[in-house]
């Protein structure tokens, strides 16, 4: 077992001990919403625990990606990562994770900078473009990690970011959690 896959196990063990009982998704799609909505706004209080513990630190995007990962995993069985989607023209796109079952993309952000903040927007936006023309998308969300609050408004992100689109004539919702603040 290489040291990446060691350590996500570890994390999973100590995520199942953190949230245990907490995050079981039930039938219905209110119900899936609520419960990855509450294993995502739990992510930061994972973080903070597994840093107090010396276990792992949440210093880049592939960090956040990977306790995206092991915290999704458990109540979404068919997620994967980078899915490659079909051309939107000329440019290819690459979700962090796929749920055909939800039907929906999860992408991951680390915020390290004031102007970082701005792009970041732009990013999302433009990933909800791309990501919109797959068959297999009807939700996508973004998890932004910002741990030294350089995002200056997080509920004006939300409100450009988490409204539903009509895209290829199909309903697309894009949904958006900033933590911390």
């Amino acid at each position: 077992m290489d040291n990446r896959v060691a350590r996500i196990v570890g994390l999973a063990k100590t995520l199942a001990k953190v949230v245990s009982g907490r995050a079981e998704l039930t039938t219905g799609r209110q119900s899936e919403v609520g419960s990855i909505t509450q294993v995502l706004q739990a992510f930061h209080g994972i973080a903070v625990h597994l840093k107090g513990r010396g276990k792992f630190a949440v210093s880049s995007e592939a960090e956040v990606q990977d306790l995206m990962y092991s915290i999704l995993k458990p109540i979404l069985p068919d997620l994967y990562d980078e899915n490659p989607q079909p051309k939107a023209g000329i440019i290819s796109s690459r979700p962090d994770f796929t749920s055909r079952a939800a039907k929906a993309f999860f992408e991951a952000k680390f915020v390290n900078s004031k102007s970082h903040a701005k792009s970041v927007q732009r990013e999302m936006q433009t990933d909800i473009e791309q990501y919109a023309h797959s068959q297999d998308c009807n939700e996508i969300w973004f998890y932004v990690y910002d741990p030294h609050n350089h995002i200056a408004d997080a509920e004006a992100m939300r409100k450009a970011i988490e409204r539903d689109r009509t895209l290829d004539g199909r309903r697309v919702t894009a949904r958006l959690i900033v933590q911390p603040k």
